[in-house]
C-alpha cells in the first residue's frame, strides 16, 4: 500500500514483522521508540504500554496516535480526549464496528494479499478457559479463534 512501516516488536518476532511489510523493526526490549529522533505519520498502538503523550512524542505535526488494544483503555482514553481538546492533536481509540461493507472491503484487500490475517491458534468453545489464559499472557501472536462448530 506504499507505506513505510517501522514495526516494535521482542526480538523473536522481528522476522514475522518483516515478513508482515515492516521495514524497519525497533526491538522493544533494547530500544524505547518513543525517545527516538525519528517522527512518525502514524502510530498504531495494539499493545498500550505507552501512554498517548509518549507516542504523540514521536509523531509528526500533523500524526495521529491509534490505540486499537491492549493495557491501559482508560488511561489512553482520557488522555486522547485531553490531547483532542487541548492540544488539538489526533488521538483515537480504536472501537470497532464492523458493517457489511467494512467487513467486503477487508475481504478484497486479504484476497488481494494486501492484508494477511495472522492467527496464533484455533481452539474448541470447550477450550475457551486455555484461549483467554493464554491470552491473558500476552504473547499471541496474532488472533485466537475459538471454533464454534466442533467441540461445543
Amino acid at each position: 500500500m506504499g507505506a513505510k512501516v517501522t514495526g516494535v516488536c521482542g526480538k523473536y518476532n522481528a522476522d514475522r514483522v518483516k515478513a508482515l511489510g515492516a521495514t524497519t523493526v525497533i526491538d522493544y526490549n533494547t530500544t524505547d521508540y518513543t525517545a527516538l529522533d525519528e517522527r512518525f505519520d502514524a502510530i498504531i498502538d495494539v499493545s498500550g504500554k505507552k501512554t498517548v503523550m509518549q507516542c504523540l512524542r514521536v509523531a509528526t505535526p500533523t500524526g495521529i496516535h491509534v490505540n486499537v488494544g491492549g493495557d491501559g483503555f482508560f488511561t489512553n482514553l482520557f488522555q486522547s480526549l485531553w490531547v483532542k481538546m487541548a492540544m488539538k492533536k489526533k488521538a483515537t481509540l480504536c472501537m470497532q464496528d464492523c458493517n457489511g461493507k467494512d467487513v467486503a472491503y477487508i475481504l478484497k484487500l486479504m484476497e488481494e494479499g494486501k492484508v494477511k490475517p495472522q492467527v496464533d491458534q484455533t481452539l474448541t468453545l470447550k477450550q475457551a478457559p486455555q484461549a483467554l489464559e493464554y491470552l491473558l499472557k500476552g504473547h499471541a501472536k496474532g488472533k485466537v479463534i475459538l471454533n464454534l462448530e466442533n467441540g461445543v
